[in-house]
């Protein structure tokens, strides 16, 4: 095996940046790099040989910590790089590879670090994550459903060995749906693990996330949903919990909240709920 560029792992977390922040379709972005004390910054971003791209899906995620992300990228990068980088050019073949060119004021190339598709797994955001995100939206019906029959509730409770995901109203079950979970976040961290990798779980909660997992196998740009975990704030974290419940065939997500994060619960498609006692 070829061994990487030194700049591998800067090019990799660059590349995803841009693949959240410049124009969906871009297939070549420059970078202007600016500088202040010892951080380097992104002046502009402009996005060239732009190709047609259907509407986007929404992630939920926060473009300002994306771009901060990117910054602090760039500052490493011009840490290795030296003084003189001042611009970047990345190319795109396909969502799957890429080359980074670095800049110098005149021009001058003064480094290239290609991303070959070998990588592509290991990336998080990836124009296929989005694709699928888009397709997910076959399980908004029966969200908009859950929300409105879960409306007026009080509290919830989940049996993991018996798959049962109780809605409270005081202290008596109101509803009961057939569930089981497709991830959890962690608030102190702000960390997403999926269900399979999660050995506090028995098997009989997570067989619709081992599905998810087993459905991605030949689907390389979808490494957002083979990482065992991945740092994900809320909003980020439950729009890939809904893409994999929709992509395991479940009817809806119930995002069960407590004080330490967030646990994902997928309802199985055409389980109607329950109700245990007069509302």
């Amino acid at each position: 095996m070829t061994n990487p560029h030194p700049l591998t792992a800067l090019a990799l977390e660059i590349l995803d940046a841009l693949v959240v922040i410049a124009t969906p379709g871009w297939t070549e972005v420059e970078v202007t790099v600016d500088r202040r004390d010892d951080k380097a910054f992104a002046h502009s971003i402009v996005a060239h040989a732009l190709t047609s791209v259907a509407a986007r899906a929404e992630l939920g995620l926060d473009l300002g910590e994306v771009r901060a992300a990117l910054d602090e990228a760039l500052s490493e990068l011009a840490r290795e790089a030296g003084p003189s980088l001042r611009a970047l050019i990345v190319v795109r073949d396909g969502d799957e590879r890429a080359v980074l060119s670095l800049h110098a004021a005149d021009g001058a190339v003064i480094d290239e670090v290609p991303v070959g598709d070998a990588l592509y797994p290991y990336r998080v955001y990836t124009e296929a994550l989005y694709e699928a995100a888009y397709g997910a939206r076959s399980i908004d019906e029966g969200q908009r459903a859950l929300v409105a029959e879960a409306q007026g509730h009080d509290d919830w409770e989940f049996e993991s060995r018996t798959a049962e995901l109780a809605l409270k109203k005081g202290v008596l079950p109101w509803r009961v749906y057939r569930a089981q979970v497709i991830a959890t976040w962690a608030k102190e961290s702000e960390t997403l693990l999926w269900a399979w990798a999660n050995d506090e779980l028995p098997e009989t909660a997570k067989a619709m996330a081992r599905r998810v997992l087993d459905g991605t196998r030949n689907q390389p740009g979808l490494g957002a949903l083979r990482r065992p975990h991945l740092p994900a704030d809320e909003p980020f974290a439950s729009a890939l919990a809904r893409l994999a419940a929709a992509r395991a065939g479940a009817r809806a997500v119930y995002p069960a909240a407590y004080e330490n994060g967030v646990i994902y619960l997928a309802i199985l498609r055409d389980e109607s709920s329950r109700a245990t006692v007069s509302s």
